[in-house]
């Protein structure tokens, strides 16, 4: 459950909070009925001595689970004296995820998980990949690959090469297509017609900036030249109807051809990239599509820390894509 309120919290066993400050103001027999929670921890609200003293109010917590706001936040640091004081009073310890911060390290995320196991999650904000367009609902690491025996087994060769994050980006794009839909607010652009203008941006831009012009309508847009396409954001399908008419007329040979051989071919989507991204990247972790990890033997940790190394690799080669461009 989700505590929105001073009030809630004093009547509930279980609490989740992004925002821990409510536990500050909780009263001792309040603090005391807690059994389970789950708090995120940042660099300006938290310091050890401020959550032991929290804890210490929780007599009755038997699961805490922590996610971390950026993997080099001094409360990471920390967390040894903290799992040393929960151990002495029995309570279960889960890192629940940590979440990327625009400048977070792939070193920071791996030293945590080297130290206390895979992260329930990997969550990625608003901006911290080229303005994707995450919000705090990412990847799902859990335990599928990972250690479900203690006894060690042999390490698994990967059964693929790996994809690139240019490879990331072109399979985004076709579930982007496969899920074509009238009433998407995000246009597909590909074609011959548009690939000149992916090595181009300045006349991307000027070609993109009549096409909002024509439609009356201003719209975001992504080039995206490893896919041969360009992502357009809008805020209603019906804008992107209208602009998907303007850059079928500005692009010449519309009217009745087909679609395939048009200049432009435009594609109304109901899939954003940024969650097309997050769904082929799961696909990968999970070993659904080929090109992810190498699946993880029962209890090997180095093959885990494999696993994570490679899957913040693509993360980390996913920041370098073209940034959304604003009309």
């Amino acid at each position: 459950m989700v505590a929105s309120g001073f009030a809630a919290l004093t009547q509930l066993a279980e609490v989740q909070l992004i925002n821990v400050e409510p536990l500050r103001c909780l009263n001792p027999a309040a603090a005391g009925r807690l059994t389970r929670a789950t708090l995120c921890l940042t660099r300006e609200t938290w310091d050890m001595a401020c959550l032991l003293a929290l804890l210490s109010s929780m007599t009755s917590i038997t699961d805490l689970h922590l996610m971390f706001l950026g993997a080099d936040a001094p409360c990471a640091r920390q967390l040894p004296g903290l799992i040393d004081a929960l151990s002495i009073r029995a309570v279960k310890f889960r890192l629940a995820g940590v979440i990327i911060e625009q400048g977070s390290s792939a070193r920071g995320v791996m030293a945590l998980a080297a130290s206390y196991g895979l992260p329930g999650s990997l969550r990625v904000p608003r901006g911290a990949l080229a303005d994707l367009g995450f919000a705090y609902d990412s990847i799902r690491l859990g335990t599928r690959g990972g250690s479900g025996s203690q006894r060690p087994g042999p390490l698994t060769p990967p059964l693929t090469p790996p994809l690139t994050p240019e490879g990331v980006v072109e399979r985004a794009v076709g579930r982007m297509a496969a899920a074509a839909c009238e009433e998407g607010r995000t246009l597909l652009l590909r074609g011959p017609g548009v690939r000149p203008l992916l090595a181009a941006p300045d006349a991307l831009k000027g070609w993109m900036g009549e096409v909002s012009r024509e439609a009356a309508v201003a719209p975001s847009f992504r080039a995206l030249p490893s896919a041969g396409a360009v992502a357009v954001n809008f805020r209603s399908a019906e804008a992107a109807r209208a602009v998907a008419q303007a850059a079928q007329r500005e692009g010449e040979g519309g009217g009745a051809a087909p679609a395939s051989s048009r200049p432009v071919q435009v594609l109304q989507t109901e899939l954003a990239l940024g969650d097309a991204v997050l769904q082929v990247l799961q696909a990968l972790w999970d070993g659904t599509e080929p090109g992810g990890p190498a699946p993880a033997a029962p209890g090997n940790r180095e093959q885990e820390l494999r696993r994570l190394s490679s899957l913040l690799g693509l993360l980390e080669g996913l920041r370098g894509m073209p940034r959304r461009v604003y009309l």
